[in-house]
C-alpha cells in the first residue's frame, strides 16, 4: 500500500456542527476511517493488496449503510406523522365540505341569478336603444325612399310624418336627435314636393301649350284659305301690339301676391294693373301692351315680364318661368301690364 498525496483532512466532518445527534457517531468513525484509509493506494494487482482493498471497502460501506438505515429509522416516525397529518386533514376537510358546499351552492345560485338578470337587462337595453335608433333612421331615410313617387304620395308621407309625435315617452334620451331628424326630413320632403309639383306643372303646361299651338296652327291654316282682307285694313299699322289668347279657369289657386307687387324701374316702367283669378268657367284674355318700337315680337313682352318677376318680385328663375307658363296656359285668368 502507498499513501496518496491528497490529505485526509478534506474528508473529515466536524460532528459538533451536525444537527442530527444520531449521525454524530458515524461522523466520529469517519475521522478514524479517514486517518486509516485517506489517500491510501492499494496494490490491487496482488492478491494481498486486492484483499486489503476489499476489506477497507467493506468497513467503509458498513458505516455508510448503517447511516442510511439510521436515516430511514429516524425519518419513519416523521413520515408516519406526515401521513397521519394528511389523512386526518382529509377526514376533517370532508366533514367541513358537507357544511360548506350547501352554503356555497346557495351563494353561487344567487350570483348566477343576478348575472342572468343583468344580462337580460343589458339585452333589453340594447334592444330598446336599437329600436329607437331604427325609428330615427327610418325618419332620416324616408325622403330618399320617396324619390320618383307622385306628389300625392309624397304629400301623404309628409303629412303622416308631420303628425307623428316626437316625445320622451318614445325616444327618451334620443328625443332631440329624433326631432332634428324629423325637421331635416320635413325640409327634404318639402323641397321634393315643390320640385315634383313644378315638374308635373311644367309637363301639364307643355301639354296645354302644345294643344294651343296646334289650335293656332289650325286656325292660321284656315285663315290662309279664306279671302284676304281689304288693302286699307292691311296697310293700317297699329301703334300698340296686343297679345291675346283664350285661357281656361285655373285648376288650383295661384299665389299672386308677389306678382301684384312687381314694379320695374328705368325706361321700361310698368305697373301691374290687375290680376283677376275669376271663378271657373268661360274664357279670359291676357293683354300685354307695348309700343311697337319696343316690342318687336310677343317673345319680347314675355321676356320683359320674366325679368320683372325675377328682379322686382324676387322670384327664382324657375318660379318666374312657372308664372309665365301659367299666364300662357290660363291659370292666371287676367293680367294687364302697360307701358
Amino acid at each position: 500500500m502507498t499513501t496518496n498525496a491528497e490529505s485526509a483532512e478534506s474528508i473529515v466532518i466536524d460532528e459538533q456542527a451536525l444537527q442530527i445527534a444520531e449521525y454524530k457517531p458515524t461522523a466520529v468513525a469517519l475521522k478514524k476511517l479517514a486517518d486509516t484509509y485517506g489517500g491510501l493506494v492499494f496494490e490491487v494487482t496482488t492478491t494481498k493488496g486486492l484483499n486489503e482493498a476489499k476489506a477497507a471497502r467493506k468497513e467503509v460501506r458498513g458505516y455508510r449503510t448503517a447511516l442510511e438505515n439510521k436515516r430511514k429509522a429516524i425519518k419513519a416516525p416523521a413520515l408516519q406523522r406526515c401521513r397521519d397529518i394528511d389523512d386526518e386533514a382529509k377526514t376533517i376537510t370532508a366533514a367541513l365540505r358537507k357544511l360548506e358546499d350547501p352554503i356555497d351552492e346557495q351563494i353561487k345560485a344567487e350570483e348566477q341569478r343576478k348575472e342572468r338578470e343583468k344580462e337580460e337587462a343589458d339585452r333589453k337595453e340594447r334592444e330598446r336603444v336599437e329600436k329607437i335608433k331604427a325609428g330615427i333612421e327610418y325618419i332620416r331615410l324616408m325622403p330618399g325612399k320617396l324619390i320618383g313617387e307622385s306628389v300625392l304620395e309624397m304629400t301623404a308621407a309628409a303629412h303622416a310624418l308631420r303628425m307623428q309625435p316626437i316625445g320622451e315617452e318614445r325616444y327618451a334620451e334620443f328625443t332631440q336627435e329624433a326631432l332634428a331628424a324629423k325637421q331635416q326630413a320635413m325640409q327634404q320632403l318639402g323641397s321634393m314636393i315643390d320640385a315634383a309639383k313644378a315638374q308635373e306643372e311644367l309637363a301639364e303646361l307643355k301639354r296645354q301649350q302644345a294643344e294651343a299651338e296646334a289650335t293656332q296652327k289650325a286656325e292660321a291654316d284656315k285663315a290662309e284659305a279664306e279671302p284676304e282682307s281689304s288693302p286699307a285694313a292691311a296697310e293700317a299699322e297699329p301703334e300698340q301690339m296686343d297679345m291675346t289668347c283664350p285661357l281656361q279657369a285655373p285648376s288650383h289657386p295661384i299665389d299672386t301676391t308677389r306678382l301684384q307687387a312687381a314694379v320695374s324701374a328705368g325706361e321700361r316702367s310698368r305697373t301691374v294693373a290687375s290680376v283677376d283669378m275669376g271663378a271657373p268657367g268661360g274664357d279670359a284674355t291676357v293683354t300685354q301692351s307695348f309700343p311697337a318700337a319696343k316690342a318687336a315680337s310677343p317673345s319680347d313682352a314675355v321676356d320683359a315680364i320674366r325679368a320683372d318677376l325675377i328682379s322686382e318680385a324676387d322670384l327664382f328663375s324657375s318660379a318666374a318661368d312657372a308664372v309665365i307658363a301659367a299666364l300662357l296656359a290660363g291659370r292666371i285668368r287676367h293680367l294687364i301690364i302697360q307701358e
